[in-house]
Parts: structure tokens; C-alpha cells; sequence
């Protein structure tokens, strides 16, 4: 049986995230404008939305994208490290699963912001195991960046995910 928290759990939930961080960076339209001319695209009108995103925003993104590579370093041995992985492959499973079930005219970022809710449960259980976790080593310090940067992005992706709710509905 896998066990989470064993280096085959790891290794699949490792080998999951490297897939989706090689999809995400070979999308062809992320950061593209609309076709001129043609019905845009989701895919497009996602580019779009979030390349017109302020520069602060982007470096932050940068960020995240580090914390979440540095995880990989973890990954085999540490249940913490799997648990935040996870984070991210469902958080795009569920972003790209819903992204064609919405108006075209509703997209935009609130709809990245509400799939980044699942992020609670991996900011849940690194705050529980943080003051287990020696802070002088590198799993420490990785650990306090993840829930840093778990608790900013949420701070902003709870209110926006829920305006992107209350736009549906309207």
C-alpha cells in the first residue's frame, strides 16, 4: 500500500508537479494575447488577464514558483513536502477542469485565485508541524518561506476567488 510520507509517494507526487510545472511552462498561450480577428480562446483570454497583471504581482509569482520548486528537494522524505506538493497539481486540476465550464466574458484571475483555496490544507498542516521542524536546516527554512508565501497568496486569492463567485452569480 503507498503511504503518504514514504519516498514512493513522494517520487509519484514529485513526478506529478514536475509534469504540471512542464505544462504550465509549454502552454503556448499563457501571457499571449487573443487572436486577432478569431473568437478568443479561454486559453488566450487567461494569457491575457494574466500578463496585464502588475509587476509586483509577477515577481511574487516568481517566488511562489521557487518555494514550490524547492519542495522538490524535500519531497521523498518529508509528508509536509508531499502534502504542499499536492497543493499546486490539484490546484491546476481543478483550475483547468472548471476554465471550460466558464462565460468566456467571466475569466480572468479570480478564477486562478478560487482554485488556489485548496492551498488551506497544505498551509494547515505546515503550520501544525512547524514547531517540530528544526528551523536551522534546510527542510526549516523551506518550510517557513511555504507558509509565508501559503499565507500571503491566500490573504489575496480568498477575497478574489470569492468576488469571481458572486460574479457568476450575477
Amino acid at each position: 500500500m503507498l503511504e503518504l510520507g514514504s519516498w514512493q509517494a513522494g517520487a509519484i507526487i514529485g513526478a506529478l508537479l514536475i509534469i504540471v510545472l512542464f505544462i504550465l511552462a509549454l502552454l503556448p498561450n499563457l501571457g499571449g494575447p487573443p487572436s486577432t480577428g478569431a473568437e478568443p480562446t479561454a486559453g488566450a483570454i487567461m494569457g491575457q488577464a494574466m500578463g496585464s497583471l502588475p509587476v509586483y504581482v509577477k515577481v511574487w509569482m516568481e517566488f511562489q514558483d521557487y518555494v514550490i520548486a524547492g519542495c522538490l528537494f524535500f519531497i521523498l522524505w518529508r509528508k509536509e513536502a508531499q502534502i504542499y506538493a499536492i497543493g499546486p497539481v490539484l490546484s491546476h486540476v481543478v483550475f483547468f477542469g472548471l476554465m471550460p465550464l466558464v462565460p468566456l466574458d467571466k475569466l480572468g484571475t479570480g478564477l486562478a485565485a478560487l482554485s488556489h483555496w485548496v492551498w488551506i490544507v497544505p498551509l494547515i498542516v505546515l503550520v501544525r508541524a512547524w514547531r517540530g521542524i528544526d528551523l536551522k536546516t534546510g527542510f526549516g527554512v523551506w518550510s517557513t518561506l511555504a507558509i509565508g508565501q501559503l499565507t500571503i497568496s491566500l490573504a489575496f486569492d480568498l477575497p478574489e476567488g470569492a468576488m469571481f463567485l458572486l460574479s457568476l452569480l450575477s
